[in-house]
């Protein structure tokens, strides 16, 4: 649990550097605007920065089990049946990230010999290189987060 709670930690903290530096590049955007000079490249780093932060704090509700969902059954049931609903869930989860990553790396490949328009050093895939990478940790952490609550499951009931 340590482990877990020092990646989320992390996580955290780069999502928020990554939420920061999009407010900084949108800040010198404005800035530069109203002096009327120009900086291209700030918009295609925000995406990028703004992408990053989206996609660590997924990982993070993740962990936390903190992403949206309807409670109204969770107060109509008990413990072990809230921790059955708990795995059905993390099942569903696990099918729709697999058909995510899967499309995910197809778009990240489709997209490696194109160069962004401002950022000639990198190409189009850096917008999609997160949610592939995403998708990958989010399925290992529903894996063993599947295999942890069945465990409990049995557990109890021995």
């Amino acid at each position: 649990m340590k482990a877990l709670r020092r990646i989320t930690t992390v996580l955290e903290t780069i999502s928020t550097v990554a939420f920061f530096l999009l407010i900084i590049i949108i800040s010198l955007q404005i800035g530069y605007r109203y002096f009327g000079l120009s900086l291209p490249w700030t918009e295609e780093l925000a995406r990028i920065s703004l992408i990053w932060s989206i996609f660590l704090g997924s990982i993070v509700a993740l962990i936390q089990r903190d992403h949206i969902r309807v409670e109204i059954l969770d107060s109509y049931l008990s413990d072990f049946g809230l921790k059955i609903y708990n795995i059905i869930i993390d099942i569903l989860s696990l099918i729709f990230v697999s058909f995510w990553s899967i499309g995910a790396y197809s778009t990240f490949i489709n997209n490696q010999n194109i160069s962004l328009v401002t950022m000639n050093f990198s190409t189009g895939n850096a917008f999609y290189l997160p949610a592939f990478m995403v998708s990958i940790l989010m399925i290992i952490l529903l894996i063993l987060r599947i295999f942890s609550d069945l465990l409990n499951l049995k557990k109890r009931g021995e």
